[in-house]
């Protein structure tokens, strides 16, 4: 009697594991674009909310500027309670040192000390001399 053979050749299974392979090799950069891309938007996000909670405490209490370790706290400041609870970064930017200030019209932010955020997956907003990450009006 002869039994017939079921199975895959070697090479089909091989052309299957190539196949895998390519798709892989296109899927893995899209898949880290995307994270870098989200952590890129959630950290401008946060320095939107940092900017926004900079300009209402400098608003309320008359001030030319505000760094964001002040507004995470009490100690040394005019206000009572935090104007803002510590964000968590979305990559491995450092949101210490920090300073919010008003500069002719404008909001801005600036960070000292050169540390511009520019660690893999996050975003950098440093622009000129000075480290400024981002300005707007408002």
């Amino acid at each position: 009697m002869n039994k017939k053979k079921s199975g895959f050749t070697l090479v089909e299974i091989m052309i299957v594991v190539v196949i895998i392979g390519l798709l892989a090799a296109m899927a893995i950069p899209a898949f880290q674009s995307v994270r870098v891309s989200s952590q890129a938007g959630a950290a401008e996000n946060n320095l939107k909310q940092i900017a926004q909670t900079g300009q209402r405490a400098i608003i309320e209490n008359g001030l030319k500027s505000v760094s964001y370790d002040e507004l995470i706290t009490t100690s040394g400041t005019p206000w009572e309670l935090p104007y803002l609870k510590e964000i968590q970064p979305a990559s491995r930017e450092s949101y210490t040192g920090l300073t919010v200030y008003e500069d002719g019209g404008y909001l801005a932010v600036s960070l000292k000390g050169g540390e511009d955020g520019t660690a893999a997956g996050s975003v950098a907003y440093s622009g000129t001399t000075g480290g400024s990450w981002v300005v707007w009006e408002y």
